[in-house]
């Protein structure tokens, strides 16, 4: 085996260096720092408490950006996938809705261009009376440029009901193609 021992190397043309051809295997060596690259990435929390309609799909507000690598989140309440950016996304949410009451059912879900992404609901019955519940959703969901993301809840109290700011976050980024 040779070593190549250089300060650069820069492609000949363009822009794009290949290093190896299908089907080989480039090991990285000892001390060299890889960078997860898992973008594009967002997390927002909520800026205040916000009151959940009984028996009504709601849309979450987020409305605190912690970050957003590639000006993906709206701000409020949606992630759009950036052009290019199409792929396997992961999300997180969690919330906290006070006083609920048992038997109350609580489904907490993301929704995908505006339907609910039924591979990550989350259905909860209450367990006990006057209960501040807290839970959360994650999910994997395939998606391409343009599509969007939103954090849906829907209860069943009789009245309405509050979040809690401090409990209230979405997150996600992209794992792959």
């Amino acid at each position: 085996m040779a070593v190549l021992y250089v300060d650069q190397v820069d492609p000949q043309s363009g822009t794009t260096l290949t290093i190896g051809t299908s089907g080989d295997t480039v090991a990285l060596g000892t001390g060299v720092v890889q960078s997860n690259m898992l973008y594009p990435a967002f997390s927002a929390v909520a800026a205040g408490s916000q009151t959940i309609a009984d028996a009504t799909n709601t849309i979450l507000t987020f409305a605190t950006e912690i970050f957003d690598t590639d000006s993906a989140y709206d701000g409020t309440n949606k992630f759009t996938v950036p052009a290019g950016e199409g792929g396997k996304y992961f999300f997180i949410a969690n919330i906290r809705l006070d006083s609920m009451y048992d038997d109350d059912e609580i489904q907490f879900s993301f929704f995908k261009n505006g339907s609910r992404d039924a591979t990550t609901l989350n259905y909860i019955s209450v367990p006990k009376d006057n209960m501040s519940y807290a839970f959360g959703i994650t999910g994997i969901i395939v998606l391409a440029a343009t599509d969007y993301v939103q954090v849906n809840i829907y209860h069943t109290r009789g009245s309405s009901r509050t979040t809690t700011a401090a409990s209230t976050a979405f997150s996600g980024y992209k794992i792959g193609t």
